[in-house]
């Protein structure tokens, strides 16, 4: 649980000094919410996009083997295997934003970010919050 704050935390902060709004959550490795933050001023659809960004990342891991959500994104559009259909599952969201949270090489948890103009910045914002608890 601290961890998870302070990931989550650190990822608000880190976007926040770039003139960023955005949403920090942390979800447990079964997919369950355990850290939300919302910054100050961030929009609505932030908070949905963060979670799901972190749901991806969490279900589809393990078959890509990837720690990022642009990461995942990469492998799925790349991989000559694309099946446009993992776009319509409920709570799916296929961008970048989401970050793993590794401990004893297992996954421990999954941070994931939005609110910043762009994919890329809210990952930079959760890889400064995985960074703070690794």
């Amino acid at each position: 649980m601290a961890d998870a704050l302070n990931a989550a935390t650190t990822a608000i902060s880190s976007c926040e000094a770039d003139g960023h709004r955005v949403v920090a959550i942390v979800l447990n490795p079964e997919g369950n919410i355990q850290v939300f933050l919302r910054g100050d001023g961030t929009t609505s659809y932030a908070i949905d996009s963060a979670r799901m960004k972190a749901y991806t990342l969490a279900n589809l891991e393990p078959i890509r083997d990837t720690d990022t959500s642009s990461g995942l994104a990469g492998s799925i559009l790349s991989s000559g295997n694309v099946n446009p259909q993992l776009s319509n599952i409920p709570g799916m969201l296929l961008v970048g934003g989401a970050v793993m949270i590794v401990n004893d090489g297992r996954c421990a948890g999954v941070l994931g970010v939005a609110g910043a103009p762009g994919g890329d910045l809210d990952e930079a914002c959760a890889t400064a919050g995985i960074n703070a608890i690794q």
